[in-house]
């Protein structure tokens, strides 16, 4: 007989999809309610609903197994994800665009590691023909 675990499979598609449900209602009813303040909030928190998820079904697991982050790039990465979120939480960008700011800076943060681990070196000549391991094709 198998373990709990084994028969119980979380898929993380199906709880980000739930909490998408959950974003879009809270935005419906906060904003049939009138109350703009909040729908902002909620459009923010489902941006990076569906930014968390894009990137889920993009690159699976891969962020959480690169090479950890240099603390350099981590503070620009972060300074520049933190400055959209707070643009976007100040209503500088509007209703869609929180939305789609957010989810920007979701998938920048969580795609950090593949950023910075993918290799500098590999650059390949113009006329096709690689270069440091690099395979380019026209």
């Amino acid at each position: 007989m198998a373990s709990a675990p084994d028969r119980i499979r979380v898929l993380p598609e199906r709880l980000v999809g739930l909490a998408i449900l959950c974003g879009i209602v809270g935005t419906v009813a906060a904003h049939t309610g009138g109350y703009s303040r909040e729908t902002q909030q909620v459009a923010l928190a489902l941006g990076a609903a569906v930014g968390g998820l894009l990137m889920w079904v993009w690159y699976g697991e891969r962020p959480t197994s690169a090479p950890a982050v240099p603390v350099g790039s981590a503070v620009v990465g972060l300074f520049v994800a933190g400055d959209l979120w707070m643009s976007a939480y100040a209503g500088v960008v509007g209703l869609g665009g929180a939305f789609v700011v957010s989810a920007v800076a979701v998938t920048s943060i969580v795609g950090l590691p593949l950023i910075t681990s993918a290799p500098s070196s590999c650059c390949c000549s113009h006329a096709g023909v690689a270069k440091n391991g690099c395979v380019w094709s026209p």
